[in-house]
């Protein structure tokens, strides 16, 4: 596999922690990665997709099993990145969010109402991060579900905040190259039926002198007196914890619903065993702060694990936040979460919070 890529790692460091990522995605599958799934019969259809916040448009995009697998340069050049097709043996494309895309031009009209593809396992490989997912080729095109697009940056992210803390380590290092990770953000506004794909930057600079920053204040504390600690009567007591989690899950709810009210919606149910499902999401976030279960499955995958029966589901997560009024205003201000929590589509509501990670699962 052949990958151009202008992350700042050197190229050679680079190379490493990609082959080292291809061999785990390997290993985790128990053999080798490619290999047909099988022909499947792909319908012609229209999906509404907005771009970075602009007006919904109309994407023709192909159907298969109720998954819409949609063209990788239609996505590609919405959010002007970079991608090119693998050239080699392997099945894929390559994603560069850092440079732009080498072409705007529309994308030639679909005209084929259905077709027979060979749906396979290939490489979406984003910012240098290979990432497997099904797809299949068309007309010398290919389709990935716009789902994992998010799911390839999500790992790429993660792999981006793990040199971070490595670089911030490094007392050598003065800062770190790049200062900004470009990813995407997928997310569905139910009420309204658009699919939201948006350009998401993630400040590399401020999480490496945060980092940075934490490790003097250690220092620092290290070299005081050590001063006798006094436990807090929650720490001792594991059953006030669990009422304080049980008082924020109730605040939470109530701020839900307040905004619902407010905006013409009916109230949701705040529902038990939901709730249990986003608790556990809640703890699986200190692993992996995405919507991608540590597992590698989807977030929605722990609604069937709790026998949860439903027709529409969605997930707000947030971390570091102190309290409900704290996580409620984040949610509130950006608008994929807000279009989940005043969705007409939803009819249940649970919510989980552990330290200070939140979940919000929405269901009908």
């Amino acid at each position: 596999m052949t990958i151009q890529t202008e992350k700042g790692v050197g190229p050679m460091k680079m190379k490493n922690i990609v082959a080292m990522t291809m061999a785990a995605t390997m290993v985790w599958n128990g053999t080798a990665v490619f290999g047909a799934t099988g022909v499947k019969t792909a319908v012609l259809n229209d999906a509404r997709i907005s771009f970075n916040g602009g007006t919904p448009q109309t994407i023709q995009c192909y159907m298969i099993e109720g998954y819409n697998y949609i063209r990788a340069r239609d996505v590609t050049n919405n959010l002007n990145m970079h991608v090119t097709q693998m050239q080699d043996e392997n099945t894929g494309i390559v994603v560069q969010p850092n440079m732009a895309a080498s072409s705007v031009r529309p994308t030639e009209k679909l005209t084929k109402q259905s077709a027979a593809v060979n749906v396979q396992k290939g490489w979406l490989v984003y910012d240098a991060t290979p990432f497997e997912a099904e797809c299949f080729l068309l007309d010398n095109r290919f389709y990935f579900k716009l789902s994992d697009f998010q799911k390839a940056s999500d790992l790429s992210r993660d792999i981006s905040l793990v040199w971070v803390a490595a670089e911030a380590a490094d007392q050598g290092i003065k800062e770190p190259y790049p200062n900004t990770y470009y990813g995407m953000e997928v997310s569905w506004d139910a009420e309204n039926r658009v699919v939201h794909v948006d350009r998401v930057n993630t400040d590399l600079k401020k999480v490496f002198d945060d980092i940075r920053s934490n490790q003097s204040q250690e220092n620092e504390e290290m070299q005081k007196p050590e001063e006798p600690k006094k436990e807090s009567q929650n720490s001792k007591n594991p059953e006030s914890q669990e009422a304080v989690a049980k008082d924020s899950v109730e605040a939470v709810f109530q701020l839900v619903n307040q905004e619902r009210k407010a905006n013409g919606r009916r109230e949701l149910v705040l529902d038990p065993t939901l709730c249990e499902a986003a608790q556990v999401r809640a703890s699986e976030l200190d692993t992996l702060f995405s919507h991608t279960r540590p597992s590698g499955e989807s977030c929605f995958s722990i609604l069937d694990e709790y026998g949860l029966r439903y027709s529409g589901a969605g997930e707000n997560i947030a971390k570091g936040q102190r309290d409900a009024d704290e996580v409620m205003d984040s949610w509130m201000n950006s608008e994929g979460h807000r279009n989940n929590i005043l969705s007409s589509d939803f009819t249940k509501i649970g919510i989980g919070h552990t330290g200070d990670n939140w979940v919000q699962l929405f269901m009908k």
